[in-house]
């Protein structure tokens, strides 16, 4: 009992003295390892030990092993000794290795010493380190003053700069507001100004086919007046001289009278219908002139009195003036003059055409459809084009055409909208044809647009007095 009493006394001593022991317990490992290579040796290894022969460097944990093997096994400790010299594992080392009289005492009041020296030296470390700590603090707090005085500097700045940015967004929102007010005036001004050209273009239209309808009237009268003339002179009196017809215009010639045919050549009778047909032809030759005047209206040109001789000279020049049909000049088409800085090709300048009272929209179908949907088919093209367009139009007058290339169509699609019509061109005939043939179709009065991005389709439609805007445009309206 009081040698285990002793062992289980001496197995802790030495725990704090891992460093000081460590070349004597690191010499207990080489003579292991050398007794577990000699097969021989007489010595045995203890097991703890045994798992650390192989290491090269010894971890503290098989430091504490090898300590409390050695410390353990009394034959080993000794086998050790006589392998080992004092000078190899230092005071403290042979003094646990060979353990004379008293050796427990002197160990204990060395691992005292080294707890307490280690204990002064951790409580000095503590202390630098705390009084590093304190200088860390303190460089921390003066820096943390100084840090604050920018900041409230900063913010006294910033301060400064907000209430004059306050002030400058005050006079920004001033002259914004000020803006906005000139703008809607300005609209309203453009809207008004839009509004009475939109007015002055219809009125324009309208006094275009008065005069249009005038001109086929004298077109008709000049013809009958030349069918007269002939007859006359079919009568054998072409030494006549037709100067001598009267410049006064009838007040109104409904009918001029045939000459009688018989044996008797009635003489009287022709000779009425070639003064009636001189009369009529002064009569045209003034109404000829008050038709240009109201064909030019910028010019300003005031009735003018027909000047004595002046019907005479029209009545003698009114055979070769009769010779022949008479066609009237094809009326012609101006396109309409939409708000300054709104082109036709936008989208303000389409949602603005398409306002017109009147207006008819000839639209190329698969150059806009193509345009907003080319990953589709062409059934699906069509099919959302139509609908896009038909929804546009539920609230208004507009008449829409749109025109397809025909040949490869299997399935036409129907549409239900009365403002949208349908047309596909026939085989062996390009859609652009049919748009060509569609506008030559239209009244020169009404206003046309055209829709296409086909350039040979916007200079043939140009030529004649269309307005055009482009696909992409149109496709963003509708959309």
């Amino acid at each position: 009992m009081d040698a285990d009493a002793d062992a289980s006394a001496t197995a802790d001593l030495g725990r704090e003295l891992r460093d000081e022991l460590r070349p004597a317990i690191e010499s207990a490992f080489h003579v292991a390892r050398s007794c577990a290579r000699n097969t021989k040796s007489s010595i045995e290894v203890p097991a703890a030990i045994r798992p650390f022969l192989t290491f090269a460097k010894l971890p503290p944990r098989a430091l504490d092993i090898g300590r409390e093997a050695v410390d353990a096994d009394e034959a080993f400790r000794k086998h050790v000794v006589s392998l080992t010299e004092e000078h190899e594992v230092g005071e403290l080392g042979w003094l646990w290795l060979d353990r004379p009289d008293g050796w427990a005492q002197r160990l204990a009041d060395a691992e005292g010493d080294a707890i307490d020296r280690r204990r002064s030296a951790d409580a000095e470390l503590r202390a630098k380190a705390l009084e590093r700590q304190v200088q860390r603090l303190e460089l921390d707090h003066q820096n943390a003053k100084e840090a604050l005085v920018a900041v409230e500097e900063a913010r006294d700045q910033l301060d400064r700069s907000l209430a004059h940015a306050r002030a400058e967004l005050e006079r920004i929102q001033a002259e914004h507001d000020h803006a906005v007010n000139e703008r809607d005036e300005l609209r309203d001004r453009v809207t008004k100004l839009d509004r009475r050209a939109t007015r002055a273009e219809k009125g324009l239209g309208e006094e275009r086919a008065k005069v249009r309808q005038l001109q086929v009237e004298l077109d008709q009268a000049v013809a009958s007046a030349g069918q007269a003339i002939d007859a006359a002179m079919s009568m054998g009196l072409d030494d006549l001289d037709t100067t001598a017809m009267s410049a006064e215009a009838p007040p109104d010639i409904v009918d001029v009278p045939t000459p009688a045919r018989d044996d008797g050549s009635d003489t009287l009778g022709a000779a009425d219908a070639i003064a009636a047909a001189a009369d009529l032809t002064a009569s045209l030759a003034d109404a000829l002139r008050r038709a240009a005047a109201h064909l030019r209206p910028d010019a300003a040109t005031p009735d003018v009195a027909i000047p004595d001789g002046a019907a005479q000279d029209d009545a003698a020049a009114g055979r070769a003036v009769v010779e022949g049909p008479v066609r009237p000049p094809r009326p012609k088409r101006t396109p309409l003059r939409m708000a300054r800085g709104v082109p036709d090709d936008s989208v303000d300048g389409v949602a603005d055409l398409i306002e017109v009272p009147g207006i008819r929209v000839v639209v190329d179908g698969y150059n806009v459809a193509k345009t907003g949907w080319p990953d589709l088919d062409l059934a699906l093209q069509r099919q959302r084009l139509l609908t896009g367009i038909a929804s546009k139009l539920v609230a208004t007058n507009v008449v829409v055409d749109v025109v397809f290339d025909g040949a490869d169509v299997v399935a036409r699609p129907s549409t239900n909208s009365r403002n949208l019509r349908v047309t596909w061109s026939p085989p062996g005939v390009v859609a652009d044809d049919v748009i060509i043939e569609m506008v030559e179709g239209i009244a020169a009065a009404t206003p046309v647009l055209v829709v296409s991005s086909d350039h040979e389709v916007q200079y043939r439609a140009a030529r004649l007095g269309a307005n055009i805007a482009g696909s992409p445009a149109f496709f963003l309206w509708m959309r």
